[in-house]
């Protein structure tokens, strides 16, 4: 994970460095892994098996970040550079990547977000570190790749809603395509299970949670929060048949974090108290509605949840730690 805490300042006081570290899940073995040095930035961390994957700007006097990916054993060792990022349609090699968000035995995909919510998808090919544009254009949520395919929310398809994106899918090199009817206002997660949205066309309300199938149809709704328990609700990791759910929550107020069927019916409680459950940013733009960043920051083991947490205590200072629970 990275420790935003970690490293020498970048910015400012607030702005470090930051640094890649472990930790087992009993708590124990606490390493830094890396740590970034000064004019340099880590923006993002995957792991997938034994080899991490992290995302690196260098910041020149002119304010510019060149962005790199890396890669390392998790079991420590020096990184190796897997590519450098370059875009060559406007002659750039200091563009700022954000956000990694699919990797695997073959290739490394990564996004890069704008304020105007207009961005880019990029390919890193493994081995070799070659580098291809997958898409670029509004990229409203953070894409989720579902076989071949990248789903996410989009304003390059008119959606004829306000305050709703249209949900779209982009094949390596393919042209963005509309996925059905389905919009979206909240967050966008996709799955073989199919796509689920907080806030739907078909509901109005981020309070619900949508489902439809990868083609945007059969729309069913999987969870909706109970009265006076937030307005928003946010996605977790689903297991193919259930979804872990949370609403919109602060630091200093509890919720609960429930585990709802996909297919419907009662979720189940599985932890309470819970404050605000850090959620993995794509950084593609700003919103109100948080569709600009995406699902809560968690991972499945066989059998167990973990995630990061934000909490305060009356008078007390903020305090961020790795939480776990039974699933």
């Amino acid at each position: 994970f990275l420790d935003h805490d970690g490293g020498v300042e970048f910015l400012g006081p607030a702005d470090k460095t930051k640094s890649v570290r472990k930790v087992k899940l009993d708590g124990t073995g606490d390493t830094v892994l890396y740590t970034a040095s000064a004019k340099h930035q880590l923006n993002d961390v995957k792991t997938v098996g034994a080899t991490v994957y992290f995302l690196e700007s260098e910041r020149d006097t002119f304010g510019n970040e060149a962005t790199s990916l890396f890669s390392m054993p998790i079991s420590g060792g020096a990184p190796t550079l897997v590519g450098k990022h370059a875009d060559p349609t406007v002659g750039l090699d200091f563009d700022r990547l954000d956000a990694i968000v699919h990797a695997d035995a073959t290739s490394v995909h990564v996004v890069r977000g704008a304020a105007t919510g207009e961005g880019s998808l990029w390919r890193f090919a493994l081995p070799g570190g070659a580098e291809t544009l997958v898409y670029r254009g509004s990229i409203s949520t953070r894409p989720q790749r579902v076989g071949d395919d990248f789903y996410f929310a989009s304003g390059a398809i008119p959606s004829g809603v306000t305050n709703f994106r249209t949900v779209a899918k982009v094949a390596a090199g393919g042209a963005l395509a509309a996925v059905g009817a389905a919009k979206c206002r909240g967050d966008l997660t996709a799955g073989a299970f199919g796509l689920l949205c907080a806030g739907s066309s078909e509901t109005g309300t981020s309070t619900a949670l949508s489902r439809w199938d990868l083609l945007g149809a059969g729309h069913t709704i999987v969870f909706a929060l109970p009265e006076k328990q937030g307005n928003v609700v946010y996605i977790g990791p689903s297991d193919g048949t259930s979804v872990y759910v949370e609403p919109n929550v602060r630091e200093g107020t509890g919720a609960l974090l429930s585990k709802a069927p996909l297919s419907g019916g009662p979720p189940t409680v599985v932890a309470c108290d819970r404050q605000e459950i850090t959620r993995r940013s794509t950084v593609a733009g700003g919103g109100s509605n948080g569709a600009y960043v995406s699902e809560l920051d968690m991972v499945m083991t066989a059998t167990e949840l973990v995630w990061t947490e934000t909490r305060k205590a009356p008078g007390a200072p903020h305090t961020v730690a790795i939480y776990r629970t039974r699933r």
